[in-house]
């Protein structure tokens, strides 16, 4: 995937899948992004997910990034 670059890096907040179950212990972050801005953004998903990026496109460097599952209240629910 020819990362990290400048845009991506690898980190390993998730290791033995202790923080984020579904995810793998290595993880590609967005630089912006510090271990410590990662563990804050956690507490704002209902299942402790934060952005991932899942593949990257091998000649334009277009990606498919991972974040899901938000707090939400459902409308329909009474």
């Amino acid at each position: 995937m020819n990362l990290p670059n400048e845009h991506w890096r690898f980190t390993y907040v998730n290791e033995n899948h202790q923080a984020i179950p579904s995810y793998p212990n290595l993880l590609v972050v967005p630089v912006a992004f510090s271990d410590s801005d990662l563990e804050k953004v956690k507490a704002f998903r209902t299942r402790k997910r934060i952005p991932i990026c899942t593949w990257k496109h091998p000649r334009s460097d277009a990606v498919i990034a991972r974040y899901l599952s938000t707090f939400f209240e459902n409308p329909t629910k009474a």
